[in-house]
């Protein structure tokens, strides 16, 4: 009940009478249903459809605006599996949520802070992003403050990624939203800066603490990027380094990624990138690179295996080597085929050291305006050392068809 009235609430907020001359009020939603059949996931089966399902994301949000730049953002979303429920009069909504709720207030010129929960993309996502190929993905309860002008932006932020039950006083959380079980906290702070150095060449940096107390973890994360944009070349070098204590074990790991594209004046528009990424790994939690809160699905594939590092490699490290395809029959359509090649930094059982192959294969088509359909094929040949660590030695494909309306 409480979750539908929420609901009511947002709808309500469109009618005029709750606007003044001052304010402004924008709405905007979505829904996204996504098809997907995969052969398990599991590398053991010799089917190639074992499971079959249908997901969706709805949202409805409401943007309001001041004529000062104050403005308050309100988004609910309902993520579900089709058939979820218990019957049709089920009216649960176990996946109903307030997704954003944030306010922004101008300082000065140029500057704001946010405050509140939501969403956070930094660069290419590589460490901080929203994960927005997953239906429910990321937002955080943080305060942001940001500075920008035509050129160049610096942001502080501070998060709380998770508290405990205790520091809501002696009694606990009087509300019981937060698991008993939960005495530690975890906060994530950090800065970032990005500057334009000349036409389609930026540069970024970054700086990022994370502390842990359950795991006793104080994880510092350092490093930056350099791209290049121009209309037939586009490029990018990056590379971060983390250092700190877990536990008593001192921290020492790294990141070194590059991308280059060639986009050749020719029919169809294709586009031709290589692709290199190293995440290290000697087996250990102290050297393997945690890449913390990016949208993984952008890298390492979009089978996802590798979507949680370092606990998918086995602490072992990651070296993607790949390339991407695309073309452009129509101006509404893109069809793109990839390719990796997936091998660890430090050998494991055996002196095994490959994960596999990956190829992808997809078709995005613009509708509307308003309306996009996509689809995604996978399939991975898995390694030895993915049969040794994750198990299974089968190969597995897996297909997408998302359907996406925005307003």
């Amino acid at each position: 009940m409480t979750a539908l009235l929420a609901l009511a609430a947002v709808a309500a907020m469109a009618h005029p009478g709750l606007v003044g001359d001052d304010w402004r009020l924008s709405l905007d939603g979505q829904i996204r249903p996504r098809f997907v059949a995969h052969a398990g996931r599991d590398f053991v089966g010799t089917d190639p459809v074992e499971q079959i399902y249908v997901s969706q994301r709805t949202r409805l949000g409401a943007v309001f605006q001041h004529d000062d730049g104050t403005a308050l953002t309100l988004r609910l979303q309902d993520v579900r599996f089709w058939g979820e429920e218990d019957g049709t009069l089920d009216a649960a909504a176990a996946g109903l949520d307030l997704h954003e709720a944030f306010l922004a207030l101008p300082l000065f010129e140029g500057a704001e802070v946010r405050v509140g929960r939501q969403e956070i993309a930094w660069d290419q996502q590589r460490l901080i992003g929203v994960v927005g190929w997953t239906q429910r993905a990321r937002a955080f309860d943080a305060l942001r403050l940001r500075w920008a002008d035509e050129a160049a932006d610096v942001e502080l932020l501070a998060t709380a990624l998770a508290t405990s039950a205790n520091s809501h006083g002696p009694t606990g959380d009087a509300d019981g939203h937060v698991d008993p079980s939960r005495t530690k906290d975890t906060f994530l702070l950090g800065t970032h800066a990005h500057a334009r150095l000349a036409e389609g060449v930026d540069i970024a940096a970054l700086y990022l603490l994370r502390r842990d107390g359950a795991l006793e973890e104080k994880r510092h994360t350092a490093g930056g990027l350099i791209s290049l944009n121009t209309a037939r070349v586009s490029g990018r070098l990056e590379g971060y380094y983390q250092l700190g204590d877990l536990g008593e074990e001192s921290i020492g790991a790294w990141l070194a990624g590059a991308r280059l594209a060639w986009t050749p004046d020719a029919a169809m528009a294709p586009r031709f990138e290589v692709i290199a990424d190293v995440v290290s790994g000697d087996g250990t939690p102290t050297g393997a690179f945690d890449t913390l809160y990016g949208t993984n699905h952008g890298y390492y594939g979009e089978a996802d295996l590798f979507i949680a590092l370092p606990p998918h490699t086995a602490l072992l490290g990651l070296v993607d080597l790949g390339g991407r395809v695309s073309l452009k029959p129509r101006a509404d359509l893109t069809l793109a085929g990839a390719f990796h090649a997936f091998t660890s930094v430090e050998p494991g059982p055996d002196d095994a050291t490959d994960f596999g192959e990956e190829i992808d294969l997809t078709v995005d088509w613009r509708a509307t305006e308003r309306f996009t359909l996509a689809g995604l094929a996978t399939l991975v040949l898995p390694g030895d050392l993915w049969t040794a660590v994750r198990g299974g030695d089968k190969a597995e494909q897996a297909l997408f068809v998302t359907g996406d309306f925005g307003f």
